[in-house]
């Protein structure tokens, strides 16, 4: 008679078997030396290969374009460390066809698994919704622009204050439906790969974000403070550094405490190979429940909110691109420090 345990771990190693063999997914599996030990069905018809080509063979062999890629060194991390990682957008050779993949890399035993997925469809909408996204508030921008100018004609034309008085609120409402636009175009750089490096001044950034919200009401009542500790040559996106600046800082002056002395605090230091930036206000705060929110896309903690709920989230995706990371602390009533840090491109060279 069988004993049951022996019987339960062969039907398990059938289920296992099975699963590789007939799951959707391509799976390889390659010793310590990137040699492949095994591979299932999607594996050979995704690379239109067949197994007795592959089995036993190293993967320089079966590809030889790999060997001084970022790839092919991850992989050999993943050996090294046992750190499971995921690349996205690996365009295949090219006899093999045009086509995007995700592979996920994870160690088996002393060697290491690949998870392969098309995802060309997904990158396809992607890639369309990066184009009516970026047309959309582009297409805009000018009918916007020219509702501004009218505004501004009509308000010199005009003495009347009741004439004035709607004009105004016209110009506040057309200053918001262009800033959230212009949101809309921050969102659709989300979606790009390709970052754009120069020699950064921060400071003058940073005055230079503070000069582009002299025209908002009450400017002059809120009292900035810049320092700066930073002496590196400091070296990465300019453009997106300043988007991740005006975002941060408009929230600190849309949500600043009226019956107070409006106070934002902007420090730049040095930290490992690269700069941390912390901006400190007195604000309203935000509620402990929420903190954890306010990154999503579109979302709004407070019944104050005016903005399109994505500047945040622009801000946030904008430091991961930038490989840093950033943080947050706040207290009700009392105010809110957002702190990032992001990496010195040039010492990574």
């Amino acid at each position: 008679m069988i004993p049951m345990n022996v019987t339960f771990e062969h039907d398990f190693q059938t289920m296992r078997e099975s699963f590789f063999e007939n799951a959707q997914e391509a799976f390889a599996i390659l010793d310590k030396d990137l040699n492949f030990i095994d591979i299932n069905k999607s594996f050979t018809e995704s690379l239109k290969t067949g197994r007795d080509k592959l089995i036993g063979k190293n993967i320089i062999e079966f590809n030889s374009s790999i060997k001084n890629t970022e790839r092919f060194r991850l992989y050999q991390k993943v050996l090294q460390t046992g750190e499971s990682i995921i690349l996205d957008d690996i365009r295949l050779h090219p006899n093999l066809g045009s086509y995007t993949i995700r592979v996920s890399c994870f160690k088996v035993g002393e060697g290491i698994g690949l998870a392969i997925l098309n995802i060309t469809d997904l990158r396809d909408a992607i890639d369309d919704l990066e184009t009516f996204i970026y047309k959309c508030s582009h297409d805009m921008r000018t009918p916007v622009s020219n509702i501004y100018g009218l505004i501004q004609l009509a308000l010199e034309d005009t003495k009347d204050p009741h004439t004035v008085e709607f004009l105004n609120m016209i110009k506040h409402q057309t200053d918001r439906l262009d800033h959230i636009i212009h949101q809309l175009a921050n969102t659709s750089r989300l979606m790009h790969d390709n970052k754009i490096i120069y020699l950064v001044d921060l400071k003058t950034v940073v005055s230079d974000v503070i000069d582009s919200f002299s025209k908002i009401p009450d400017f002059e009542a809120i009292k900035f403070t810049v320092t700066s500790s930073s002496k590196e040559k400091f070296f990465s996106d300019k453009s997106l550094l300043i988007c991740i600046l005006e975002n941060i800082i408009d929230n600190a002056i849309k949500y600043r405490n009226h019956d107070i002395q409006s106070l934002i605090d902007i420090n730049m230091s040095d930290e490992k190979s690269g700069v941390r930036i912390t901006i400190k206000d007195n604000g309203i705060g935000i509620d402990d429940d929420i903190q954890k929110n306010v990154f999503k896309m579109f979302y709004r903690g407070t019944n104050k909110s005016s903005g399109s709920g994505l500047g945040l989230y622009t801000v946030k995706h904008f430091i991961k691109k930038l490989k840093g990371e950033i943080s947050l602390t706040s207290e009700k009533n009392t105010g809110t420090t957002f702190s990032f840090y992001i990496p010195n491109v040039n010492t990574d060279k």
